[in-house]
Order: structure tokens, then sequence, then C-alpha cells
């Protein structure tokens, strides 16, 4: 269970739910585990639960509210003064909103908190999963994506005002970004040791929506109850845990999986042209530039 010694895993969204499960899961193979997210006191019971392990690595936790670009960056800053590498990195953080709001940069809540905020980590971490990739290891970006992404074509625009929003296709977008930025990162980064994947977790038991309230919460749970789908965030994790540590799938990239097989995603992800819109627009939302991307920017900059 200790093959992950010395690896440096970061993993969004780690204070709860799929995120936490993975987070303690990674720190028991060995992992030293950096625990992102926006409540100060669940990061400390995480971190703390990773390093009473005997057998388990180190663990920080990192409060950022991904939502907001500037905090994203501010993270990244914090995580380059820590660490010289980044071998894992889990982008699982993730909310729904059934009102439109906006986040520091004007943007709608659920995209900037589900997509962009994912993409402007990995793009800022990039140098540091380049430190950890070689011949002798690889380092891995793995996305949490889910099966809501079907039957859509990402007309991403049409939905981030606020008349064109929608609560329930906010969320399925988001999915679908995950899953087009997962492919299109993918073939960007071929050649370079490191690998990116996306993951359906299955319906998981979590605080997804509790920012909505408790009735709006257990209206989305009572949901998957009726439907006898529901699931521990430990079973959630386990694809996500999988696809960090396992030799079964060194090499392996651009797949998207759900329990741990890799399945077919919808068509409309596979669409290159929308993809590679998606990445256009993550760039101008986010205002990427090279000056701070250092070594990494080749692998994001408009084609």
């Amino acid at each position: 269970m200790n093959r992950m010694q010395n690896k440096v895993c970061v993993v969004t969204g780690a204070t709860s739910g799929i995120g936490k499960a993975a987070a303690i899961g990674l720190g028991k193979a060995g992992a030293d585990v950096i625990v992102i997210g926006r409540n100060r006191a669940r990061g400390k019971h995480v971190i703390n639960h990773i390093r009473s392990n005997p057998s388990g690595g180190k663990a920080r936790f990192m409060e950022c509210d991904l939502s907001s670009q500037r905090q994203v960056r501010e993270l990244s800053e914090a995580i380059h003064m820590v660490v010289g590498r980044v071998d894992v990195l889990v982008n699982n953080a993730g909310a729904n909103f059934d009102s439109f709001q906006t986040s520091e940069e004007n943007i709608e809540m659920t995209f900037a908190t589900n997509h962009l905020s994912h993409f402007l980590l990995t793009a800022l971490l990039m140098d540091l999963l380049m430190k950890a990739s070689g011949q002798a290891s690889e380092a891995r970006v793995i996305s949490v994506a889910g099966e809501s992404h079907r039957n859509l074509s990402g007309e991403y625009e049409r939905y981030l005002t606020l008349e064109g929003f929608d609560r329930r296709i906010a969320k399925r977008n988001s999915k679908l970004a995950n899953l087009m930025f997962t492919y299109e990162l993918s073939e960007r980064i071929q050649g370079t040791g490191i690998t990116a994947n996306a993951l359906h977790p299955g319906a998981v038991a979590t605080r997804l929506g509790r920012n909505n309230g408790l009735l709006s919460w257990m209206r989305h749970i009572g949901i998957h109850v009726l439907k006898r789908n529901l699931i521990s965030p430990k079973k959630g994790a386990d694809t996500a845990i999988y696809l960090a540590v396992s030799p079964d799938v060194k090499g392996v990239s651009g797949k998207y999986f759900d329990k741990r097989k890799p399945v077919d995603s919808s068509p409309e992800s596979r669409n290159k042209k929308a993809m590679q819109h998606l990445w256009e627009l993550s760039l101008q939302m986010t205002s990427l530039t090279e000056a701070e991307m250092e070594g990494g920017w080749r692998f994001f900059k408009p084609r």
C-alpha cells in the first residue's frame, strides 16, 4: 500500500465526499497529499486522518475557493513554494447552483467552479507535472466527470448568461467540459510522460448541492435513493484512486473510466471542433499568458 511513497498528490474539493475519500486513500498508499478546499476545519480533519495512519504519507491543507481565479493563482504559487513536483493532480471539486450566480470574474459559478478552475490550475501546475514525469515515472491528471454529460452539444456560452441559465444544464455542461478538457489535454501533452484521464464516480452521497439549502440537497439525494443507485464516497473515489495509483494504467491517456474500466463517452464529447472551441473559450475566460506558465505554455497556447 506504500506504492505512492514520496509521490506528491494534489486533490481539489478534498474536504468532503469523493475528494476527501480520494485524499485519504492516496494518503494510505503513502502519498504526500495536498488537500484543497474551502473549509479549514474540515481540511484539518482530513489531514489529521491521513497523518494518523502509520503507513501513510504526509498531508497539508491549502484553502481555496476555486470559483475565484485570483485564489487559484494564489494556490498555484503556494504549491510551488512547498513542492518541487506534482505526481498526481485530481481535479475533483464541483458545485451546483440552483440560481444564477457569478464569480469574482463575473463568470457563471457552475462553469467557473467545475471547469475553469481545473483548466487554470492544471495549466499553472504544468511545470511541476513535467518535473514529475520521466522514463521511470509519469505524472497523472485525473478529472472527475460524469454520465450527465450525455446528449449535450457543448454550446457553453448559451447558458452562461442570466437569460440562458438552466441549473440542470449548467452542471451537465460542466461535466461535458471536464471530458472535452481531458481529451484535448491528452492530445496536447503526448510524449511528455504526463497522462490525462477522466472518470464517472457513480451516484455518490456527498455534500454536493448543500449550498442551495437542505431541501434542495435532500431532493437530490432522494432521487438517487429511489433509483437505488446511491453509493458511498469511498466507493465513488475508487476509480480515481485506481487511476492515480495503479501500474495497470501506466501510459494510458485520453480515456473515460467507469468502475476502473474504460468506457465510451458521448459522441459529442469527442467532437474535435467543439473541444478546440472550449479550449479557446477557456483561455479567454482565464486570461492565461505565457509569462505565468513558464514552460507549460506550449501545451496550452492557441492553435
